[in-house]
């Protein structure tokens, strides 16, 4: 067989796909809604357990976070 007859062969097959059955759009309103809403409140939780912290812990954290960020750049401009 010729390689536009396979192809051809291909197309008419249905494999069952129903993942996108029903709305295919992943941009509508609602699920973007949801979306920001469910990272305002990941973001406000994490905010009031940073804030219950006492200063020890806040600092220790902030330093080990910039400590990875400097190691993750300084490892980008190896490359």
């Amino acid at each position: 067989m010729t390689e536009f007859i396979e192809r051809m062969s291909l197309d008419d097959l249905d494999f069952g796909d129903e993942r996108y059955s029903g709305d295919s759009d992943p941009f509508t309103p609602a699920k973007l809604l949801g979306v920001a809403a469910l990272g305002a409140a990941v973001a406000l939780s994490g905010y009031y357990i940073y804030s219950s912290l006492d200063s020890e812990k806040k600092a220790s954290l902030r330093d080990n976070a910039i400590h990875f960020f400097q190691e993750m750049i300084s490892d980008g401009k190896k490359e």
